[in-house]
């Protein structure tokens, strides 16, 4: 039967009662009314779950392939058909939502409480999600049904404000009939070659087989153990700290700068078991996970994970979706340190872990900083709550400057004041000393041939008309 994906699944809960047997691995849908019951497998318990009178056929769809892991596209329209034909639903095939206002929230999108008290507007179908402040939800809710007076009235809204929020929503795919705006694609410009990225996959199907033989991994006794297990490792890292210096110097002796090229590769293996610490913890708090790559710095190339989602998730796991990587990276220290004490000098395993020691204790130490765009960056903005932190923080003085009325709420703005000069003394002395010392070995080495190309891109950033976006 062809069900529309509008129809509303109805409210089954005054005739019937879903009841799990004493195990918990088999659950039976129970008539009210007379002796009926029907056997249930987890997956189908889980949907009926959903048959309040509040839920579409498509966003009941949408959390089961989201919270279940599911893989068939009509597996609730399909079990709504055995439904029907057992007796237990009667199809009425005009029950469907009313068509919906441009400019107001699209039917997919959710609302998640978080325990600190704000919402998580959630879009699954487009993966994306944004955070709404208590005072902004009503407003939220009420766009596109009525007009926008009426609304600044209701709600206690200055127009700007509402013109504000209405930009995120449509940034953010979730509104009726407003799609995010394209990024028009520029000119070739010498920056971009300091960093981009290369997707090479989706790796969620391979992710949701895989992620529930590590659920031991997010129990608490193991967290005990493994806390327990990095400190001791730390103490013994620090006794033999003079010794592991002295190691990496007897092989800087022996090996020289052929050394670089196998510690780059040692360093490449961390980050993609780095990577993968963020894509497990993500899935595991189910979410998707659709791209990850490759991301290149100055051409020196690492793993990436497109972990965007993670913005759909309480403060706490969103800090854990970015701290996995570097808890993965300190596990990967203590093995290699463990490995490295019970080697013998001069055997290719005494290398190799120390090798991967250093390597992961150093990217640990770069990918904590908060003022590059790596994960310190990222734990600081969801211990903040302030999305897009050096973006507003940068915006907060422009404001200033112009004696523009101030948008951001009271206890972001002592942040936003405080990171915005550290973070531009910080891009000036980093990038004034890289394009120093490129400019000095190109000057100085490569002179004529940089001058030539420099001034044919000077002629093509300057003169030839910029591609159709």
């Amino acid at each position: 039967m062809d069900i529309d994906r509008h129809w509303l699944c109805p409210n089954i809960r005054d005739y019937w009662t879903i009841r799990p047997n004493k195990r918990g691995d088999r659950h039976y849908l129970c008539a009210k009314h007379d002796d009926r019951r029907i056997a249930l497998c987890p997956d189908r318990a889980f949907v009926l779950q959903h048959f309040t009178g509040k839920f579409t056929l498509a966003k009941v769809q949408q959390r089961y392939e989201r919270k279940r892991n599911g893989t068939d596209p009509q597996f609730v329209a399909n079990f709504i058909d055995e439904l029907i034909d057992r007796g237990v639903l009667a199809f009425d095939p005009h029950d469907t939502l009313p068509d919906r206002p441009v400019g107001s929230l699209r039917a997919c999108v959710e609302w998640d409480l978080q325990p600190e008290g704000y919402w998580i507007l959630n879009n699954p179908v487009a993966g994306k999600a944004m955070e709404v402040a208590p005072e902004d939800r009503g407003a939220i809710a009420d766009l596109g049904w009525f007009p926008d007076r009426k609304l600044c009235e209701t709600h206690g809204l200055r127009p700007q404000k509402l013109e504000m929020l209405r930009k995120y929503l449509g940034a953010c795919a979730m509104l009726e009939g407003v799609e995010p705006p394209e990024q028009k694609r520029g000119k070739l410009n010498p920056m971009q070659l300091l960093f981009f990225t290369v997707k090479l996959c989706d790796p969620d199907p391979w992710l949701s087989r895989h992620v529930g033989k590590l659920h031991w991994i997010w129990t608490r006794s193991f967290w005990y153990g493994f806390l327990a297990c990095l400190s001791l490792m730390g103490v013994v890292g620090l006794t033999q700290a003079p010794a592991l210096i002295e190691y990496g110097v007897e092989l800087w002796a022996s090996q020289g700068a052929g050394l670089l090229l196998k510690y780059i590769v040692a360093g490449l293996v961390v980050l993609s078991i780095h990577e993968l610490g963020h894509a497990f913890t993500l899935r595991h708090f189910g979410k998707p996970v659709t791209n990850m790559g490759l991301m290149f710095m100055c051409l020196f190339p690492a793993a990436y994970t497109d972990s965007t989602n993670s913005y759909g998730l309480s403060r706490q796991k969103r800090m854990l979706v970015v701290a996995a990587g570097v808890l993965t990276q300190l596990a990967i220290a203590a093995i290699a340190l463990l490995a490295w004490n019970f080697t013998t000098a001069g055997h290719w395993l005494a290398e190799t872990s120390y090798l991967m020691l250093t390597a992961s204790l150093v990217t640990v130490l770069l990918n904590l900083n908060p003022l590059a765009k790596f994960d310190g960056y990222h734990l600081l903005v969801a211990a903040t709550r302030i999305n897009g932190l050096r973006g507003r923080a940068i915006a907060f003085y422009q404001r200033k400057f112009k004696g523009e009325a101030e948008i951001e709420p009271p206890h972001h703005r002592p942040i936003l004041a405080a990171y915005a000069p550290v973070s531009l003394v910080y891009i000036v002395i980093i990038f004034g000393v890289l394009f120093g010392n490129l400019f000095h070995f190109a000057l100085t080495t490569l002179s004529a041939p940089v001058m030539l190309l420099f001034l044919l891109w000077l002629t093509y950033y300057t003169l030839w008309e910029s591609p159709a976006s």
